[in-house]
C-alpha cells in the first residue's frame, strides 16, 4: 500500500502541464527577458541604488 502510495506521489508531477497557461499570463512579466530590465523592476541592477528600491540597502 504504502508503495503503491509512494508511486503514484512521483509520478503524478510528470503529468502536469510545464509553464502558465495562457490566461494566467500577465503583460508585465519580469521573467520575460524583454522586460526584465524594465526601468519600474526593483531587481533590475541598474536600479539597485535607487532612492524608491524596496532592495536598497540604505533602505534596510
Amino acid at each position: 500500500m504504502v508503495w503503491l502510495l509512494s508511486l503514484f506521489f512521483l509520478t503524478a508531477p510528470v503529468l502536469a502541464d510545464p509553464g502558465f497557461d495562457e490566461k494566467y499570463e500577465r503583460d508585465y512579466n519580469i521573467f520575460n527577458p524583454a522586460s526584465r530590465y524594465a526601468p519600474d523592476n526593483p531587481l533590475n541592477p541598474a536600479q539597485t541604488y535607487a532612492p524608491d528600491n524596496p532592495f536598497n540597502p540604505a533602505n534596510r
